[in-house]
C-alpha cells in the first residue's frame, strides 16, 4: 500500500465523531507524530479531497480562519476491516441488553456501529454462515429483574461534555438541579470518576472551593461545558471504595455482622446456589425451615432484599436489624389496614 493511501487511512481514523472535532493544525501534528512527512497545506487539500467522496461523509466547520473536521453523529460506520460475525452479534446484543448496564448516553454513541452490525446480520446478501449467527441471536434472552425501571432521560450534549472533561482531566462548568430543588444552579467542579448503578449514571466530582467528594446524577444536568483549566487531581482517591460506601447505604458503624435467618426451603435452595458470603452455612430444622448464617455488611439494600422475600424469611440476628424489620412489617400492616 502506498504512503498516500496509508496517510489517508490515518487521517480518517484521527477524525472524531461529532460533537467532538479536530482542527486541521491538530490533525497535521498528529500525522507528524505518526511519522508522516507532510505540510499543513497538503493536509488541508487531502481533507478537502476526502470530503468530496460520496462514501466518505466527513464534514467541516470553520471558526474564524480555522477549519474543524468531524464525522457526523449519524454517519455510517466506515470500517476497515469489516466487522466479523462475532463482533456484529456482540454489538447487536449490547443494543438489546445494554441500557441498564451502560452509562447514560453510551448506547447513543454506539448507534452507527449497531446499525452497521445489523446490516451485516440481516443483509440480503448475507451468507449462510452469517444467517446462522442471526438465528443464534434469536436463541438468546436475558431475564431482567422486575420491575424494570426505565433509565432517566439525559441531555446528550451535557453528558458528552461531562465525559470529555472526565477523560481529558479538565474542569467542568454546568447547571445542575439537586434532588428536590425546583431550579438548577451553576456549579464548577473537578471531575474524578463515573459510577453506574441500575441504569443511572453519576459523576463523582469535587466542587470549586471544597475538598469533599460528591456524586451528581447525570440526568439532572441541564447543560455542561468543558473548561481549558486542568482539573485538580486526587491521587489517594479510591473510586471503588467511594462507590461502595456512598451507594450501598451502610449502617453507621460500617462493619460486617453475622446475619442469622430462618428461611423457607425454596429460599434455602436459592441461597445454596448463590451464597450471601463465603462463610455462609445452611442447616435444616425439624419444622421444614432452614437456618442460614453469613457474615455480611448491613446495608439498606440488604434490608430491601430481605423484605422482598415476605413471609418466607425471618431475621433472627443481629437484634438491631431484626427490630428494623419488625418496624417495617408493622408499618406495612398498618398501611394495608
Amino acid at each position: 500500500m502506498s504512503d498516500t493511501a496509508l496517510r489517508y487511512l490515518a487521517m480518517l481514523r484521527l477524525i472524531p465523531r461529532y460533537p467532538q472535532k479536530i482542527s486541521t493544525g491538530e490533525l497535521h501534528k498528529r500525522l507528524e507524530d505518526q511519522g508522516f512527512k507532510i505540510d499543513l497545506r497538503s493536509v488541508q487539500r487531502n481533507l478537502t479531497a476526502l470530503s468530496a467522496h460520496h462514501e466518505i461523509v466527513i464534514s467541516c466547520e470553520t471558526q474564524g480562519v480555522v477549519n474543524h473536521w468531524f464525522w457526523p453523529a449519524d454517519a455510517r460506520v466506515f470500517d476497515m476491516p469489516v466487522f466479523s460475525v462475532g463482533q456484529a452479534l456482540a454489538l447487536s446484543l449490547i443494543a438489546d441488553y445494554g441500557p441498564e448496564l451502560l452509562p447514560a448516553g453510551f448506547l447513543q454513541t454506539l448507534k452507527p456501529y449497531v446499525e452497521r452490525a445489523d446490516e451485516m446480520l440481516k443483509g440480503k446478501a448475507a451468507s449462510d454462515r452469517v444467517k446462522h449467527y442471526t438465528d443464534w441471536r434469536r436463541k438468546v434472552h436475558m431475564i431482567r429483574s422486575a420491575p424494570v425501571l426505565h433509565a432517566p432521560t439525559v441531555d446528550s450534549k451535557a453528558v458528552e461534555q461531562i465525559y470529555v472533561a472526565l477523560l481529558d482531566g479538565r474542569q467542568l462548568k454546568a447547571k445542575y438541579r439537586s434532588r428536590g430543588a425546583a431550579k438548577p444552579r451553576a456549579i464548577s467542579v473537578d471531575p474524578v470518576g463515573l459510577v453506574v448503578k441500575q441504569g443511572v449514571s453519576y459523576l463523582v466530582a469535587v466542587h470549586e472551593g471544597y475538598e469533599d467528594f460528591r456524586h451528581h446524577a447525570l440526568h439532572r444536568f441541564s447543560s455542561a461545558e468543558v473548561q481549558t483549566s486542568p482539573a485538580r487531581t486526587f491521587p489517594d482517591f479510591d473510586l471503588e471504595a467511594y462507590a461502595r460506601e456512598s451507594f450501598a447505604y451502610p449502617e453507621p458503624d460500617g462493619r460486617d455482622s453475622m446475619l442469622e435467618l430462618r428461611v423457607a426451603e425454596n429460599v434455602a435452595e436459592h441461597l445454596q446456589e448463590r451464597p450471601l458470603s463465603g462463610d455462609q452455612k445452611i442447616s435444616e430444622s425439624k419444622d421444614g425451615w432452614c437456618r442460614v448464617q453469613a457474615t455480611v455488611p448491613l446495608t439498606e439494600e440488604l434490608r430491601w432484599w430481605l423484605l422482598s422475600h415476605g413471609p418466607q424469611l425471618v431475621v433472627n440476628k443481629p437484634a438491631s436489624l431484626k427490630r428494623r424489620m419488625q418496624e417495617a412489617v408493622a408499618q406495612m400492616q398498618a398501611l394495608y389496614q
